[in-house]
């Protein structure tokens, strides 16, 4: 099992939830049977990547990390964008989010447990702080998803949704006085960015710990490291860019828009997979390189016919 032919799911995961949601680009019934194949196809491929690499300790590390982004593009694709609009879609994606970031943490925290004992201790323990920050943050922002709908705050929520919700409009500045719910859509929105920052540093932080002990090639490591490093680097520059517009500083005004539009697509929750995905990947890969394979020995006539 090659490792783009795994690496393919997430590209194709994104790819499929991002049509859909920009438009809903197919008919309900078809779109059902485009995303069943999906989540038949992604199992298959997990479960013959796991086999490839002999079920060991490395194999079993990855699975988590592996079935995450699978999970949320097969399911978050079926509930659309979250809005409380529509409360029980919102309460359903909610539920697959929760789950994602449990899979993720879970994943992200074996792999650390597995480096504990060793060199990679420290970078382990960057992670665990990294991850563990985040998912706290990233709790209470779908906790309140779920307080919003049982308190009957979902009409007052899709009000200011559109902008108080989404980091390319109140990264500018929302105009006038705010309501109290606005405030919080706000807070909550941030707590989400944060998390996806905190997710890439923790995923470069078991990248480091990896290769420290040799559970992770050097070059696979170096992938994630040098992705994450990109990720938070240019995410981080597109939200002080977006935020340009809300202090009104002349020079950095202008691109204020790109750089909240920026900043609105890369701290999508789906973002915080792509890294722990490769290094899913990376774990499968070395299992596969490292798996014993059976002794081939030459065939000798002599010895067949004399026995």
């Amino acid at each position: 099992m090659a490792s783009y032919q795994v690496g393919l799911l997430w590209v194709v995961g994104v790819t499929l939830a991002g049509a859909q949601a920009g438009g809903s680009l197919f008919p309900t019934p078809v779109f059902l049977m485009i995303d069943a194949v999906y989540a038949a196809a992604a199992i298959s491929v997990i479960r013959r990547a796991r086999a490839a690499a002999a079920a060991d300790r490395e194999a079993a590390l990855a699975l988590p990390l592996l079935v995450a982004p699978v999970f949320v593009f097969a399911l978050a694709s079926l509930t659309g964008i979250p809005t409380a609009r529509h409360p029980g879609a919102m309460l359903a994606n909610t539920a697959v989010l929760l789950v994602v970031g449990g899979l993720l943490l879970a994943g992200m925290v074996l792999v650390a447990t597995r480096l504990w004992d060793g060199p990679g201790r420290a970078p382990a323990a960057l992670a665990l702080a990294a991850i563990g920050l985040g998912s706290a943050g990233y709790l209470a922002n779908l906790v309140a998803r779920v307080g919003v709908i049982l308190s009957g705050a979902s009409p007052a929520q899709a009000a200011v949704e559109d902008t108080a919700w989404q980091a390319n409009a109140y990264l500018q500045g929302l105009p006038g006085e705010p309501d109290p719910i606005a405030i919080m859509l706000v807070w909550l929105d941030l707590l989400q960015l944060v998390y996806v920052a905190l997710a890439h540093l923790a995923a470069v932080a078991l990248a480091i710990g990896g290769r420290r002990a040799g559970l992770l090639s050097k070059r696979a490591a170096g992938r994630v490291v040098l992705s994450g490093m990109l990720l938070v680097g240019v995410t981080t520059i597109a939200a002080v860019l977006g935020t340009a517009g809300a202090f009104d500083v002349p020079v950095l005004s202008e691109a204020s828009d790109a750089g909240a539009t920026a900043a609105y697509f890369l701290t999508a929750p789906f973002m915080t997979t792509l890294l722990p995905f490769m290094i899913g990947i990376a774990l499968l890969s070395l299992s596969s390189d490292s798996a014993p394979r059976p002794r081939v020995t030459a065939f000798d006539p002599a010895h067949a016919t004399s026995s």
